[in-house]
């Protein structure tokens, strides 16, 4: 056993060591360089001008690199710029894809996000249930930050032209997924930063899960190799390993994760609903991870058995994703299955818009019930229950439409199909409509008088079946002396005996007996007469009143 002074000196030099080794290291990574080759054309005042804050800096790349002049340097050759000289500048991430609500916040000030933003240092994106949102960074690292998450760009730099890119994420809880870009250099950095520990990482991918409440991260690497630390030591995690870090306690060694489950016995020939998938056991499994993917959604399901099911899905693309969990929560491989969903689309319920299925408008309004899946709605009318002779057909992306062409009088059936991105659903049933439009009033009414008789003209009435004429000798017609109902635009009445003023109207009728408006009221002059009261006469009918 050594004595208590030879212990004591074995210890300090041992620290001394370590501090040595760690000054060594920040003077390494101060003065470490970034290599670039040689090309055709380059002088060393041209990369000082290009890469370099002062471009006087070619001098000390000269001294560096032992270089006599920019004429013996050979193409090809490495040269080594220290990180200290080379430009700096704020870089920025892109929004590749945003589902769901998620939001930004910006110096206090939230709104929702989209893909026409860019993310700069101090952001925040906030996730709520069922969204996600996936970020491109300048060295084209992406970073998809899943539901009921909380991510902070806590610095986003580039190193000039170099392609190094110093990329800091603070996950102050939730889940995040990474696949990052192997390093350009010794200026690149991708760190996750936890509460609980940071996992850093150069070209791999993998993903980590913040517990804000228990102070937790998990880092389940899946490629490459992350390094996780916190204030108490460093862990290598290698791929297919996964760590649990808690702040203020020693890291543990990574474990194993859980193998991937098996998917292979679901198939799209199975998905009629409700929607059933299994997989098979892994054995040390606690719990499983579902997560379903859809262009306009991602949710997540934890399941304690081999199986899940939905009753109703929306028609469209979807992506399973199945991990197995472990007891201390790390998620495992992944095992993933693509499907869609063809259900037709319910035919949509038409409203009625007409009594009776009766039009009078040549271009009337069509209203439908409106379906929550589609994106917009085929609309047919036709002369035929078949559809064989379909008059107008149009798409539309709301519940109605108004007819951009006149109907002519007639029988018309029409019905509506919903579409999406799937495809078109079921026709709705046939609605059967007629449009029989009410005969116009009666114009240029001409009276002309002969000894004992009134001749009647006036202009044809499109749709007009019939006429019915009132003579009355007061304007307001209660004093009624005559009526008839000619079939032509033309007919002959006798004069009444009476001389004086006397009113005339005129109004059409359809084939359905329906009347359309009266004309103006005209008024006729009769003049002194020895007749006695005269019929009147008409083609169809003729009638005398009182």
């Amino acid at each position: 056993m050594l004595p208590n002074n030879i212990d004591k000196f074995i210890l300090q030099l041992i620290v001394w060591l370590l501090m040595l080794g760690s000054q060594n290291s920040l003077f390494a990574a101060e003065n470490s360089g970034w290599i670039y080759t040689f090309k055709s054309g380059d002088t060393l005042s041209k990369l000082a001008l290009i890469y370099c804050n002062n471009p006087d800096d070619w001098r000390k790349i000269q001294q560096l690199n032992a270089i006599d002049s920019d004429s013996k340097i050979p193409i090809g050759q490495k040269i080594s710029i220290p990180l200290k000289l080379l430009k700096q500048q704020p870089a920025s991430a892109r929004i590749q894809h945003t589902k769901g609500p998620a939001y930004l916040i910006r110096n206090q000030h939230q709104q929702k996000l989209n893909t026409t933003f860019d993310i700069y240092k101090g952001d925040k994106i906030i996730t709520k249930a069922g969204a996600s949102v996936e970020l491109q960074f300048a060295d084209k690292s992406v970073l998809l930050i899943l539901e009921n998450s909380e991510v902070i760009m806590d610095t986003l730099t580039a190193w000039g032209k170099t392609g190094m890119v110093d990329t800091r994420i603070r996950l102050q809880g939730g889940r995040i997924e990474a696949d990052v870009t192997p390093s350009k250099g010794p200026g690149s950095r991708y760190e996750i930063i936890t509460p609980a520990a940071v996992a850093a990482v150069r070209g791999t991918r993998f993903r980590v899960g913040a517990d804000d409440q228990l102070i937790i991260s998990r880092s389940e690497v899946l490629e490459g190799k992350v390094y996780v630390r916190n204030k108490l030591g460093t862990m290598d995690v290698a791929s297919g390993y996964g760590l649990v870090a808690q702040a203020e306690t020693p890291l543990t060694p990574p474990r194993k994760l859980l193998s991937a489950v098996n998917l292979a016995n679901n198939t799209n020939s199975q998905l009629l609903p409700p929607y059933h998938f299994a997989w098979s056991e892994v054995e040390e499994a606690v719990i499983y991870s579902v997560q379903l993917e859809s262009p306009n959604k991602t949710e997540e399901i934890l399941v304690g058995h081999p199986r899940i099911s939905w009753d109703t899905l929306a028609n469209d693309h979807y992506t399973l994703t199945v991990r197995a969990i472990d007891e201390y929560g790390l998620k495992g491989l992944d095992s993933t299955f693509d499907f869609n969903v063809n259900t037709p689309l319910p035919a949509p319920e038409l409203k009625t818009i007409a009594d009776n299925g009766v039009l009078r408008n040549a271009t009337p309004d069509f209203e439908w019930q409106v379906i929550s899946a589609a994106t917009s709605y085929q609309f047919e009318i036709a002369s035929d229950p078949q559809f064989n002779n379909i008059v107008q057909q149009q798409s539309t992306d709301t519940p109605s439409i108004s007819l951009p062409q006149p109907l002519q009088p007639g029988k018309y059936y029409w019905h509506v199909a919903s579409n999406n991105t799937i495809g078109l659903g079921h026709y709705s049933e046939a609605q059967a409509i007629a449009y029989i439009p009410l005969p116009a009033a009666a114009d240029n009414i001409e009276v002309n008088h002969t000894a004992n008789q009134l001749k009647l003209t006036w202009q044809a009435i499109e749709n007009a079946n019939r006429y019915f004429i009132q003579l009355a000798t007061d304007r307001n017609f209660t004093q009624i002396i005559a009526t008839d109902y000619p079939a032509a635009a033309n007919t002959w009445l006798l004069r009444p005996t009476k001389a004086g003023t006397y009113y005339l109207r005129i109004r059409a009728a359809n084939s359905q007996g329906e009347y359309g408006p009266y004309s103006a009221v005209q008024a006729v002059n009769i003049p002194a007469s020895d007749s006695h009261l005269l019929w009147l006469f008409s083609l169809p009918a003729l009638l005398l009143l009182l």
